[in-house]
């Protein structure tokens, strides 16, 4: 057989490619959980779009688990759930108002007590875990081990004046770290002759978040959910198709 250096140079650059693309994304997940007909006919389109911060306890909020920041936390070195709750809730609001104005539609932050006046349409939810889970494991280990999450429901509403907002759709949402592959795959990689680590493969094809840790699950959160209100406005009418959220949104 003829030796070919091109051949070995490639295949292990393929190779983590193959598992970056099947390792790396992150798990993100919205399920609707109730689909409600609307009372006295059409809906015309929102004359804004209203998007409420998440509610939260920092109850909810499970702190990281690992050796360094447990010592910080000792130490009082690091911050406390609130600041993460915080974070969370800022990354689903910020995702959500970028994703809804792409698509075209007047979209508003509402802050608590903001009435829902005739023709608005209501973004609201419950966070109901903020897990940092063990970075010193994802690091380690990678394949799921550690992995931070968030897990939230959400409710859509539509103001019709004359009474309560009426409920459209309810989902579930949640969002994790996934099956990233961590250091000891990354040096395996190189060890067998490959030049391209799979964590370098999926930065370069763009699967990281931009935010970092549970922030960057809330965002991942935050525009998945868009990509389904989507898919339900082009339902109802009030986007073309080709202003909805392509799938390949985070």
């Amino acid at each position: 057989m003829i030796w070919n250096p091109i051949r070995r140079a490639v295949r292990p650059i393929f190779g983590a490619v193959v598992l970056a693309l099947g390792l790396g994304a992150c798990a993100t997940q919205v399920t609707q959980t109730g689909s409600y007909k609307p009372t006295g006919g059409t809906m015309p389109r929102p004359q804004r779009v209203l998007v409420s911060d998440f509610e939260v306890d920092q109850q909810a909020v499970q702190l990281d688990q690992g050796i360094g920041p447990r010592v910080m936390r000792t130490l009082g070195g690091s911050a406390p759930p609130t600041s993460q709750a915080r974070e969370v809730q800022d990354a689903i609001t910020e995702a959500l108002l970028d994703d809804i104005r792409k698509m075209g539609l007047p979209v508003v932050h509402a802050m608590a007590g903001t009435p829902v006046q005739p023709n608005d349409l209501l973004v609201q939810g419950q966070i109901l875990k903020i897990d940092e889970g063990n970075r010193t494991r994802r690091l380690a280990i990678g394949f799921g081990a550690g992995k931070s999450s968030v897990d939230a429901k959400v409710q859509i509403y539509y103001g019709r004046g004359e009474a309560q907002p009426q409920l459209l759709q309810t989902y579930d949402a949640d969002a994790n770290s996934g099956r990233k592959p961590g250091m000891g795959l990354g040096v395996a990689s190189a060890a067998g002759g490959g030049s391209l680590a799979p964590a370098a493969v999926s930065g370069a094809l763009g699967v990281h978040s931009e935010k970092q840790g549970v922030a960057g699950e809330g965002q991942h959160l935050g525009d998945r959910i868009a990509y389904n209100l989507g898919e339900f406005f082009v339902q109802q009418g009030w986007i073309p198709a080709s202003s909805a959220p392509s799938r390949s949104l985070r």
